[in-house]
């Protein structure tokens, strides 16, 4: 479903009604704002990273493999912060078991629910130039 923009700045101009978009004002600024909230979130992300590697649920928690996995695939699949996705996707191989699960904190080993995530962090990371490191 989509509305018509009431603006004489922009005569016949559509907004899907999912967007929740009903100001072109708003609409035009979508595109712009998204790129400032990503750049916030990554700031975010490289800020909350433990040295060595790996996130943790909270700033204080330990590393754990699934908020490692997801910032890592965060910055991986923006081209943010290599040297900082690269040690969350060694953090990942460092706790990754001998069947290939990776556990969601790596003192338990179970549940691993995290090996997906985990999954596409090291596929997006490979599938991206900047990302590709030679030696591995």
């Amino acid at each position: 479903m989509h509305l018509r923009a009431a603006s004489k700045a922009s005569p016949g101009r559509s907004y899907r009604v999912a967007d929740g978009l009903t100001s072109p004002a708003f609409a035009d600024d979508r595109y712009a704002m998204r790129g400032f909230w990503c750049r916030q979130l990554i700031e975010r992300l490289i800020a909350a990273e433990h040295g060595g590697g790996g996130w943790g649920y909270a700033p204080t928690r330990e590393p754990a493999g699934e908020p490692t996995a997801w910032a890592s695939l965060a910055l991986s699949a923006h081209a943010a912060a290599p040297e900082q996705s690269r040690r969350g996707l060694d953090f990942l191989v460092r706790v990754q078991r001998s069947d290939g699960g990776v556990p969601v904190v790596s003192i338990v080993d179970l549940p691993c629910w995290a090996t997906g995530p985990a999954l596409l962090a090291w596929k997006t990371a490979d599938s991206n130039p900047a990302y590709s490191d030679p030696s591995r």
